[in-house]
């Protein structure tokens, strides 16, 4: 809905996609995209990507001169007129892998199974030890945040399920959103080789 009144009113869309790309459909028109490696592509840290249509790149200026390329820029790829050379090459090849595996391992299958184990995840916590479930059930992602019971810490919490659990979730405080949250929330994120067994071990887990 926001990119379509964007559209009608002239303004450009610019989409930070870093939570979005590989998890859910990215296509909403924007004018321009940018996300880190990793996250849901599941690729190295240090390195991402900015995308841009024509009719923005027509509108800015080179990080560096055309001069530095043969023939004052023609014929170079685009991007390379807005980047250093001092590149981290190794977290570009790592980035290619991932976006490799995602699109072998075909996007709309997991898209569809990330959907899956989200629903999974809020259909065995909510409750759980007290905690509530913020998202609808059917919420087509994996991501799922917990309201805490009364009296519960949330970052202690978080650091007891890695300390005896080995489990990764994230403590959220309201200074990320203080026009939303009222107080702290835990966010479990099941990326796509999670299993109902993973679930149901977290599960346990929260209510202990």
């Amino acid at each position: 809905e926001l990119a379509a009144l964007c559209r009608a009113a002239g303004v450009p869309l610019v989409l930070d996609v870093a939570q979005a790309l590989g998890h859910v459909d990215c296509d909403l028109g924007a004018v321009v995209a940018y996300a880190p490696a990793r996250k849901w592509l599941a690729g190295p840290r240090g390195v991402g990507f900015l995308v841009m249509r024509p009719t923005v790149t027509a509108q800015l200026s080179p990080v560096l001169p055309p001069s530095l390329f043969d023939d004052d820029g023609a014929g170079v790829d685009h991007a390379r007129w807005y980047e250093s050379h001092d590149a981290h090459v190794a977290g570009r090849v790592g980035l290619v892998v991932a976006l490799g595996e995602h699109l072998a391992a075909g996007p709309d299958r997991v898209r569809a199974r990330l959907a899956a184990l989200g629903r999974a995840t809020r259909e065995r916590l909510d409750g759980r030890g007290g905690w509530t479930v913020v998202e609808p059930l059917d919420e087509p992602t994996a991501i799922t945040t917990l309201r805490p019971p009364e009296g519960v810490g949330v970052p202690a919490t978080a650091a007891r399920l890695a300390a005896e659990h080995g489990v990764l979730v994230t403590p959220v405080g309201r200074e990320r959103a203080r026009g939303e949250l009222t107080g702290p929330v835990l966010r479990v994120s099941p990326h796509v080789d999670a299993t109902v067994a993973d679930l149901d071990a977290l599960a346990v887990a929260l209510a202990r």
